[in-house]
């Protein structure tokens, strides 16, 4: 090939990419969609700023896929397509909302297969580019006790996120699977670990949607990696907490096989808050009776039975008890609160154990 056939190609191919570039300002959705953060979040789940540098990163190789995708076409009146950026938008969009490509595909007038094919070919993408700019890898990748380069901030972020999956068929895999946050009510759940550079520094395998937070952190390996030092900072969904209870509420029942049975019929939360100087306030977050068995009594049952069982508990100081019988809080104390900060009795006493709870 002569130097003038190798310009030409080449004029021609930055003829097309001018051509993307000029289409990521008119072509739907990107011409929609960043116009404002609200839109592009509540598209893509990334806002303006996040998706310009997620495309940064990723910018050559969706050029080149486009390009290519580009020539193949060989109808030159009907050369319907997306720009780059569109195909990166797109797919943070079936990402985020698991569309199907039936649906994506009547939104964009394209092709189910074309739709199909794109969304493989971007993914793959994403994770080739994304990937080796967002984490931080072991140097050892041999030893899965190595230790994560990261670490020297001394604190890590966990958090575990959900992918959307259809309903499954199969009765027990609609159980293991199930996710109420989930836009279908089923997905997988993965756990990612980041430091405070925003680098990723550990994702673990995935996992059923119905795996508690705390079973995914100590299966994920993490705590494998890191040394005892480290600050791990994650929500209330990691937090083994001692002052839980959980009352279930049952019923007893014979079947036709002479096996005993169990149903189901309401649970109550109980939090035990602390109470100076070394006792328990237990305090209800939650109780549930199932529509089947309401207004029969069980919840009134069920309330009796706490408190008969708490009762005996010695760590137990009842709520009903008078606010001055509480150590050190004095009639006095509770006036000058009342007249300087405008609390009243009862968020007097709730500041004044939360303050001893933790310097105790």
């Amino acid at each position: 090939m002569d130097e003038d056939q190798q310009q030409e190609i080449r004029d021609k191919q930055l003829s097309i990419q001018q051509e993307f570039h000029t289409l990521d300002d008119t072509q739907r959705p990107w011409s929609e969609w960043q116009r404002s953060d609200e839109s592009c979040v509540q598209h893509t789940g990334l806002d303006v700023e996040q998706v310009q540098e997620l495309y940064d990163m990723c910018e050559e190789p969706l050029k080149k896929y486009r390009l290519h995708r580009y020539e193949q076409q060989t109808d030159i009146t009907d050369r319907s397509y997306l720009s780059p950026m569109n195909l990166l938008v797109v797919t943070l969009w079936y990402l985020k909302h698991y569309h199907s490509k039936r649906y994506i595909s009547t939104e964009l007038n394209l092709g189910q297969s074309t739709v199909k094919y794109f969304l493989t070919e971007v993914l793959d993408i994403l994770h080739s580019c994304v990937y080796q700019e967002l984490v931080s890898l072991p140097a050892d990748l041999a030893s899965r006790r190595s230790k994560h380069g990261p670490q020297q901030h001394h604190k890590l972020i966990v958090d575990s996120t959900s992918i959307a999956i259809p309903e499954p068929s199969d009765a027990n895999q609609r159980k293991a699977y199930y996710y109420g946050k989930s836009s279908t009510n089923y997905a997988i759940k993965v756990q990612i670990t980041c430091d405070f550079n925003h680098h990723i520094v550990h994702v673990s395998d995935c996992y059923r949607g119905s795996t508690h937070d705390i079973t995914i952190l100590r299966n994920s390996g993490l705590l494998d990696y890191v040394e005892e030092s480290v600050q791990i900072i994650a929500d209330k969904g990691y937090i083994e907490d001692q002052n839980w209870f959980i009352y279930l509420l049952y019923q007893q029942y014979q079947n036709d096989n002479n096996q005993i049975c169990y149903v189901p019929i309401g649970f109550t939360k109980v939090y035990l808050h602390y109470t100076y100087p070394n006792k328990k306030r237990p305090k209800i977050s939650q109780m549930l009776i199932l529509p089947p068995y309401q207004r029969k009594g069980h919840g009134r049952r069920l309330l009796k039975s706490i408190y008969n069982d708490l009762r005996n508990d010695s760590r137990v100081q009842d709520i009903t008890e008078s606010i001055n019988k509480v150590n050190r809080l004095t009639k006095e104390m509770i006036d000058k609160a009342q007249e300087v900060r405008k609390l009243t009795k009862q968020r007097t006493r709730h500041v004044y154990e939360n303050v001893f709870s933790s310097i105790n």
